[in-house]
């Protein structure tokens, strides 16, 4: 049986690719063991490529605040809430090494409030969901999640 294509555009070949295009992909896949589809669907656009990781960094790898678990731990539950089945698998499999827990991102995914482990991961889903539902953050909470 043959795969689906990832994607209706044609995917580049690795070595088409630019330099620093083709590092961030070695740099993913040395990270997590996979490159997840949509870094190559993009890799045929290298300057929304470029862009993309540029904001996925500014959240996902800036310093302080929520560690690089908590953070992904909220892309999980969130994705979750949103029933994206993609995102839950690929930023899943990276809440797994960060977390260094084999378990819970499925746990995450289904219900954070059942989660076991950290309850810092546990109160970050909670702010996460309640954001994503409208609820907002109370007062000073905001800037301390965000780092600031």
């Amino acid at each position: 049986m043959t795969e689906p294509p990832i994607s209706r555009f044609p995917i580049p070949e690795l070595a088409e690719l630019a330099q620093d295009i083709r590092e961030r992909i070695a740099a993913v896949m040395e990270k997590s063991g996979f490159v997840p589809n949509v870094f190559l669907a993009l890799a045929r656009r290298p300057d929304e490529f470029r862009a993309f990781f540029a904001y996925h960094d500014a959240l996902m790898e800036k310093p302080g605040g929520l560690s690089k678990a908590e953070r992904e731990m909220i892309v999980v539950a969130t994705s979750g809430l949103n029933h994206c089945q993609y995102c839950v698998v690929a930023h899943g499999a990276i809440l797994r090494i960060r977390a260094k827990n084999p378990l819970v991102a499925d746990q995450v995914a289904v219900n954070h409030r059942k989660a076991e482990g950290d309850a810092g991961l546990r109160r970050q889903g909670r702010r996460a969901l309640a954001r994503h539902r409208g609820k907002g953050l109370r007062g000073a909470e905001e800037p301390r999640l965000l780092g600031r």
